[in-house]
């Protein structure tokens, strides 16, 4: 699976395209994952024999597609992690809308709070000063417009995150009235499509060399929508 899905690798860092609906880091020991699949990969391909090293730096959901780098090394996740936590990472999402109302504006910055229960692993919008709610923003640009089938209308967009939450583009889009297609937790538009969430943009700094890295890529839900 992973031959064909990378993007981009180097004695330090891996990047890759992640295929929708599969787990980044599974809880359970035999679930296929991006961890385990990309050590296997190193042990088959390139004969290593201790245990692989594989440093996850960021994070996406189970069933959204998109763009990943990972680390080969400690020292490169040591990096790659501290640009991460001071903003150095740039992160571009493509989400298909169903607006439930036609007079809902075409950009605008979105500023919520969030609640998680990880009991349940869903995530709601609740009052400012909440305890445990984290501030969420993000932006969003309507790119095309179309109707799909039974009249419904959907809306591409750009979506740019200002901070990293729980099911954070999910969320506070269903709450601005835009549940994303085929989201089965906080949307119930079109539910017979796979959830059309993606990031399609990466860019970072190279661990060792310095220089900026930018990768894209066009979603597979596109075909299906």
């Amino acid at each position: 699976m992973f031959d064909r899905n990378i993007l981009y690798e180097d004695e330090e860092i891996i990047v890759i395209d992640k295929e929708p609906y599969f787990p980044v880091q599974s809880k359970t020991v035999t679930k296929r994952d991006c961890i385990s699949e990309l050590k296997g990969l190193f042990r088959e391909r390139d004969g290593v024999k201790d245990e692989p090293y594989v440093g996850l730096i960021h994070r996406l959901d189970e069933p959204v597609e998109g763009i990943m780098v990972f680390a080969k090394n400690q020292k490169a996740a040591s990096v790659l992690s501290g640009e991460l936590q001071r903003g150095g990472f740039s992160k571009e999402y493509t989400a298909a809308v169903c607006p439930l109302s036609d007079d809902l504006p075409t950009s605008a910055d979105l500023s919520d709070h969030i609640l998680t229960d990880k009991k349940t692993n869903i995530s709601r919008i609740v009052p400012e000063g909440t305890k445990g709610a984290k501030r969420a923003e993000l932006r969003y640009d309507v790119t095309e417009e179309f109707t799909k089938e039974a009249g419904k209308n959907i809306r591409l967009l750009r979506v740019l995150l200002n901070t990293g939450r729980h099911h954070q583009i999910r969320v506070q889009l269903s709450n601005a009235k835009m549940p994303i297609v085929g989201d089965r937790k906080y949307g119930k538009e079109l539910l017979s499509l796979p959830l059309c969430l993606a990031a399609t943009a990466l860019s970072f700094t190279h661990p060792v060399t310095g220089k900026r890295l930018e990768y894209t890529i066009r979603p597979q839900f596109l075909e299906k929508i």
